[in-house]
């Protein structure tokens, strides 16, 4: 199912994607809109959620594992629990509802097998949760953002104390890069 987009949406689309830092004099001559139209039509996109202007790094270039995770969380009301701690981790790149033997699937991040391993025993670890399966995706082929916040180091999105934790001391684990709010 293709977005519902308007003719001048697609060509500020393409035009960003053929170059990200091209600025809104160069979008107006390329798409033959106005300045203000062009501002008007990228505001409302981003407003609507048409559009995502990300930043991060680049999981290929910079040699970033990557798995899939399918977990079994049991009820409800866990299962939005568990969705709002995975959607604050740094590593885990999207959630996915599923109607297999796990009903989400997790697509995570992380800089080595061993902090993938330790990512998804932590998973494990959190109440009510039930690691179905796992499959290491490894290096992306294609081009890939992974997004890096700036918060509170000090903090994890599952609640461990890394200064606790045996993986961060055995150096299975990364460590949370930052915790997203």
């Amino acid at each position: 199912m293709a977005p519902e987009l308007e003719e001048i949406e697609v060509q500020i689309l393409v035009a960003l994607q053929e170059n990200p830092r091209i600025s809104i004099s160069e979008l107006s001559t390329k798409v033959k809109a106005s300045r203000p139209t062009i501002i008007k039509t990228l505001t409302a996109m981003m407003e609507e959620n048409k559009l995502l202007i990300s930043s991060g790094v680049n999981a290929r270039t910079n040699d970033c594992r990557l798995a899939n995770v399918g977990i079994n969380v049991s009820t409800q009301a866990a299962r939005s629990r568990i969705i709002d701690v995975l959607q604050k981790c740094p590593k885990v790149l999207n959630i996915y509802r599923t109607t297999d033997q796990a009903n989400l699937l997790i697509t995570l991040c992380g800089v080595d097998e061993k902090s993938i391993t330790s990512t998804i025993n932590c998973i494990g670890d959190l109440e009510n949760v039930e690691v179905k399966y796992s499959q290491s995706l490894g290096v992306p082929l294609k081009d890939l953002i992974i997004p890096i916040s700036v918060g509170d180091n000090s903090r994890t999105a599952c609640g461990r104390n890394c200064d606790e934790c045996m993986s961060l001391q055995n150096g299975w684990c990364s460590g949370c890069y930052t915790f997203k709010e």
